[in-house]
């Protein structure tokens, strides 16, 4: 309708119906509107008309009326962030427990790596051998990195025959004064990590392929510490792995 106006000069609501093809009913709601806005405005006679300002004024009026909009937007935007600010500080330090079901492949791997490179102090881990072979294979780069955060490693795992493999598998990490291996007899019985003493990540099956099953992961303190206190039992039981090399005097652990 504004257009027409531009077009057609000063006009009547049904010249403008017919110009701009917008039905008569809706021309004279949506004038009203234009006027308020400041596009258009009304000549006083009989019967009324309407003529449209300049287009170059409307282009510069619309934009700066759309700059007041974006700056009302961002002080909105300021005020909802200092409010949330204020609620999370002032929120309990607990956390709400959570128990959260991660699928397995892409998703389960991406969070199992972000829990290892999130570690600060300790990781735990239980894993049947032929988990623990992808597991520090996928990640080794991750695992040293760790290490060389000195976040402290304690892994159980099965006992084998083949303990060369497992040498293969440990080398350079197993010169670490962080990075301790023991053994238990098969079949493992569990699957799981714990980070920092403060989220789990729980496999639902030991016998499943690497990244073959989905996890349980939580934050939960009572389930933390009961899967720790049993980490510790079958710690204390488990065998000091062979492979575990020590440094020579003088010689800095990785």
């Amino acid at each position: 309708m504004y257009l027409a106006l531009v077009k057609n000069g000063s006009s009547r609501a049904p010249e403008i119906a017919h110009v701009s093809g917008v039905a008569r009913p809706d021309v004279y709601r949506t004038i009203s509107r234009l006027q308020d806005i400041g596009l258009v405005k009304k000549i006083v006679s009989s019967p009324n008309e309407f003529t449209a300002i300049p287009i170059f004024d409307a282009l510069s009026m619309l934009l700066q009326r759309r700059k007041n909009e974006q700056a009302e937007l961002a002080e909105k935007a300021d005020f909802l962030i200092e409010k949330y600010n204020t609620v999370e500080k002032n929120a309990s330090k607990e956390k709400l427990s959570q128990f959260i079901w991660i699928p397995e492949k892409d998703t389960l791997i991406r969070e199992r790596a972000r829990a290892l490179d999130n570690a600060k102090e300790k990781i735990l881990l239980m894993l049947p051998r032929k988990k623990l072979g992808p597991v520090v294979t996928h990640s080794f780069e991750a695992f040293c990195e760790a290490v060389g955060r000195k976040v402290s490693f304690q892994i159980i795992t099965e006992q084998s025959e083949n303990e060369m493999e497992l040498k293969k598998l440990l080398e350079g990490l197993d010169r670490s004064d962080c990075f301790e291996v023991r053994t238990l007899p098969p079949p493992l019985p569990g699957n799981f990590g714990i980070y920092d003493g403060k989220e789990i990540r729980l496999s639902i099956s030991a016998k499943s392929e690497y990244a073959g099953a989905p996890d349980i992961w939580s934050n939960n303190s009572d389930v933390v510490e009961i899967l720790q206190d049993y980490f510790k039992m079958k710690w204390a039981i488990a065998t000091p792995s062979k492979t575990q090399k020590k440094p020579e005097k003088g010689k800095e652990r990785i």
